[in-house]
C-alpha cells in the first residue's frame, strides 16, 4: 500500500514538474510570436509562394521524365504517336 501512495506521489510531482516547463515554454512562445508578428506576416508570402514554385518545379520534373521516356522508347511499327499529348 505505501508503495502505491509513493508511486501516485512521485507521478503527482513529475506531473507538476511538467506542467510548470510546459508553462514556461508556452508563454516564451507567446512573447516571441508578439514581438516577431511583423516579421512573420511579411516572411508568410514570401513561404507561400516558394511551396507553390516548388511544387510546380515537381511537377515539372515528372514531366520531363515522362518526356524522356516517352522519346527514348523504341517507335511502334504501326507508327502512332508516342507521346499521350499527340
Amino acid at each position: 500500500m505505501m508503495d502505491a501512495e509513493k508511486d501516485k506521489m512521485r507521478s503527482e510531482l513529475e506531473h507538476h514538474r511538467k506542467s510548470l516547463v510546459y508553462q514556461d515554454l508556452d508563454s516564451k512562445a507567446h512573447r516571441l510570436e508578439r514581438s516577431l508578428k511583423r516579421s512573420i506576416s511579411n516572411a508568410k508570402p514570401y513561404y507561400e509562394l516558394k511551396a507553390q514554385l516548388e511544387l510546380q518545379l515537381q511537377v515539372c520534373c515528372v514531366d520531363a521524365v515522362w518526356f524522356w521516356f516517352s522519346i527514348s522508347r523504341p517507335l511502334p511499327l504501326t507508327l502512332e504517336p508516342v507521346c499521350a499529348w499527340h
